[in-house]
């Protein structure tokens, strides 16, 4: 098993020095008034590291799907947004689904290994995968595969922003 690491959390702070009080994460596109198990974990999340903005989406059933903005410093490219592909964060992991555990928890397998999102409420509290636990942002490449992970809710846009601005 290969494993690489890179974590940092705690922080309150969004990309562009806003608090992280407030959360824009919701969805018109697809939305239902029916409660399902992944309501808790639901949202937009800021997966971004430095200047490469990237973002993933946790929708009603579970499933995962990242989009990478390449208008910023990293890609240099158009002002929209796509599904992320090849080397984009979390490309390898688009299209997942989580499993909602018996604790309130979720899992999802990555490269043949678990990777546990602990919850308090409906927050990430702790994101844990091969004997590695951390709060705010996980980097690992297990199995093959790589993905960063975070606790932390995109505050500066919503889902609905992502899906109006799709490269075309």
């Amino acid at each position: 098993m290969a494993l690489t690491l890179s974590a940092c959390g705690g922080g309150e702070e969004g990309p562009f020095g806003e608090s992280s009080s407030s959360v824009a994460s919701s969805s018109s596109s697809g939305s239902s008034s029916e409660s399902t198990e992944f309501d808790e974990v639901m949202g937009l999340y800021d997966a971004s590291s430095g200047v490469d903005k990237n973002y993933y989406y946790i929708d009603s059933s579970g499933t995962l799907t990242a989009y990478n903005y390449l208008g910023d410093g990293a890609d240099a490219g158009d002002n929209c947004y796509r599904e992320a592909v090849e080397d984009d964060a979390n490309a390898d992991i688009t299209g997942s689904s989580l499993n909602a555990e018996s604790s309130g928890d979720y899992s999802i397998d990555i490269g043949g290994n678990t990777v546990t999102l602990e919850m308090t409420g409906d927050e990430i509290t702790r994101i844990s995968a091969g004997g590695i636990s951390t709060v705010g942002s996980m980097a690992l490449t297990l199995g093959g595969v790589s993905f960063r992970l975070t606790s932390k809710r995109a505050t500066d846009l919503s889902i609905d922003d992502i899906t109006s601005m799709m490269c075309e």
